[in-house]
């Protein structure tokens, strides 16, 4: 007896609507239904990736060094540094695992304005090379203060810039690495 197959697209439109309706948990366990049930569930869970702390910064940073091809999905990133960002330094490795961002969201939490020296120097180079994808469309800083006038020398293809409440300066420190 022959088990009848449903038609990939109503695969596709039963996982998109699960997504549509944020469920999540439904979402993880299709990913174990069946191989045509994966990219679908990926696409929706890995979309949008949301780094705030020292424990998400590690746990993508395991997530990735686990399967790098997972990097792939995650297209929207929105990184609220903080002081935590000065102490760990995990953060430039995740960053330089993301090779699809599409939409990059940078800013600090709680309003506070950051100098963009205080970030680590690692930190800055691979923000500069997340800024210089040529996936990147839409990029958004927040509360950044003297951001170098040169981190826009080199943009692929963007399509929306906003810098909201941003200082630009022109500083050794803060150019764009070589």
């Amino acid at each position: 007896m022959t088990i009848p197959c449903l038609p990939q697209e109503l695969i596709d439109m039963i996982i998109d609507d699960l997504a549509r309706v944020n469920d999540t948990k439904a979402l993880a366990r299709c990913l174990l239904v069946a191989r045509r049930f994966i990219y679908r569930c990926r696409k929706h869970l890995f979309a949008e990736i949301v780094i705030d702390s020292p424990e998400s910064a590690e746990n993508l940073e395991w997530i990735l060094c686990d399967d790098p091809g997972l990097s792939a999905y995650m297209v929207n990133i929105h990184v609220r540094q903080d002081s935590w960002m000065e102490v760990n330094g995990v953060l430039p490795t995740v960053l330089t695992m993301l090779t699809s961002v599409r939409c990059l969201a940078f800013d600090t939490a709680y309003g506070y304005i950051m100098p963009w020296t205080d970030l680590p120097m690692d930190t800055r180079e691979e923000l500069f090379r997340v800024f210089q994808l040529p996936s990147l469309t839409d990029l958004i800083i927040r509360n950044i203060e003297d951001l170098p006038y040169s981190f826009g020398d080199n943009f692929g293809t963007l399509d929306h810039l906003a810098l909201i409440d941003v200082s630009l300066a022109d500083t050794p420190e803060g150019r764009v690495p070589p």
